[in-house]
């Protein structure tokens, strides 16, 4: 597991997730696509794999994004899936 400061930020208005490694300083941020109006991210480690993932709660599709972290040693890539929420 990743032991520096990262940021993530959910941005509603292109419907992505922008990640910022930190390594001293932060890297250049990357963007990932996920659902409609993503309003929130949380970090944890969703597939138990010792890496920290991403979900962001998408509010104008009812859905969550989860972003898997595919940490390589050198550079991190997430691979989204968006998971329907159900309406009661």
């Amino acid at each position: 597991m990743r032991l520096v400061a990262d940021v993530a930020v959910a941005n509603s208005t292109d419907n992505t997730v922008s990640v910022l490694l930190g390594e001293g300083a932060f890297q250049t941020q990357m963007n990932y696509t996920v659902g409609t109006s993503a309003s929130s991210v949380m970090s944890h480690d969703f597939n138990n794999d010792n890496k920290l993932d991403l979900a962001a709660a998408n509010v104008a599709d009812n859905t969550v994004s989860v972003l898997l972290d595919k940490e390589d040693g050198t550079s991190v890539c997430y691979i989204t899936e968006d998971v329907p929420i159900p309406t009661v």
